[in-house]
């Protein structure tokens, strides 16, 4: 059956040996019909195009490696439209030379499994990662992102680069629409604790940052206000302690175990250090007991950092002497404590100085 403008075909397959203009080409308008633009071989498979060819364009036209293509006049001129009844849901739109723009017209909603992983709106973004089975591991029971190498093709031969930073975060700037708006805290990156032990699990040591190895620089580090809650510098083991730099330099330091507290103004403390022979002291010495039958001689070691602070206290009946390795202590060269005597001095580098 034919017509001016139509060409139908009730039931069956038709063959054409030539090419068809319609200028309008029809599925079935029953719910069960559809319309096919078939090819019986792949190797005949050709392109079918819908108001335009593959060369020109506006054009749409399916190729030989069923890909739908859709080629537009000029950059940000057409849209992909998506509609969810009558109402657009939003578009896709090629907005220059190798991007793609996918815009919602309220939210994009990225989904695995019909669930959102992430929610794109005017408002901001947010990233909702589902229960799902996993194996633990460094790579992160959720979101990694993975290592890659990176090639500086900027900087000149033998040049120098002042900041090279893999993942940057930038300040935000948060305003508000009324005057004198006060935010009590603030922070552009706010992390609520470390995991939590679930059904059947234990966590030996949470943490809500952990950093495997290398240098860490913190321009200022505060412990929480709460009065619950402490900063901690630790280390795992004593073979892996470290030091702890006040004021930012060496002669600063401390060495710090679990049984040393910091005192205010500098220095730490811990349980004194009883000797019963002539002892040379160490940097990690902060108060030593002498109970040297007989007399004898506690040394202030050498090499101490500037700062050190370091007592001695006699317990014993015998007279004790306190002699520097280098430089003088209170202006002399030694001092001599009797039974329950003590002395407290601070190293400023060359002398030491009695407090």
């Amino acid at each position: 059956m034919s017509s001016d403008s139509n060409f139908s075909y009730v039931s069956g397959a038709a063959t054409l040996s030539t090419s068809l203009t319609v200028p309008t080409l029809s599925g079935s308008i029953a719910s069960s019909g559809s319309l096919a633009l078939l090819s019986t071989t792949s190797a005949t498979l050709g392109n079918v195009y819908l108001n335009g060819t593959s060369t020109a364009a506006p054009s749409c036209f399916i190729d030989s490696g069923h890909n739908l293509n859709l080629v537009f006049n000029n950059e940000g001129s057409g849209y992909l439209k998506i509609y969810n009844s009558s109402f657009l849901a939003g578009y896709i739109q090629p907005i220059s030379t190798n991007s793609l723009c996918l815009n919602g017209a309220g939210f994009v909603h990225l989904q695995v499994g019909g669930a959102d992983i992430c929610v794109v709106s005017a408002n901001g973004q947010s990233l909702t990662p589902h229960a799902s089975i996993f194996t633990p591991s460094s790579a992160g029971a959720s979101w990694n992102l993975a290592s890659a190498t990176f090639t500086d093709d900027n900087t000149a031969n033998s040049g120098t680069a002042s900041e090279s930073v893999w993942l940057g975060i930038q300040a935000p700037t948060f305003a508000a629409s009324h005057t004198s708006v006060t935010h009590t805290s603030a922070a552009t990156v706010y992390i609520s604790g470390p995991p939590i032990a679930g059904t059947n699990l234990t966590i030996t040591n949470p943490w809500a940052i952990q950093v495997a190895s290398g240098s860490c620089l913190f321009p200022k580090i505060y412990g929480a206000t709460s009065a619950s809650s402490n900063l901690s510098l630790l280390s795992t083991t004593n073979a892996t302690l470290g030091s702890v730099f006040l004021n930012g330099t060496t002669t600063n330091t401390a060495y710090v175990n679990s049984s040393k507290a910091l005192v205010p103004g500098g220095g730490f403390v811990e349980p004194p250090t009883t000797k019963t022979a002539n002892y040379t002291t160490v940097q990690a010495d902060t108060v030593v007991s002498a109970n040297i039958s007989g007399g004898g001689t506690i040394t202030l070691g050498s090499g101490l950092n500037t700062g050190t602070r370091q007592a001695v206290v006699n317990i014993n009946s015998s007279t004790c002497t306190v002699t520097p390795a280098s430089g003088t202590i209170g202006g002399v060269s030694s001092l001599s404590l009797a039974q329950n005597a003590s002395m407290d001095c601070v190293f400023d580098g060359t002398n030491w100085l009695l407090v």
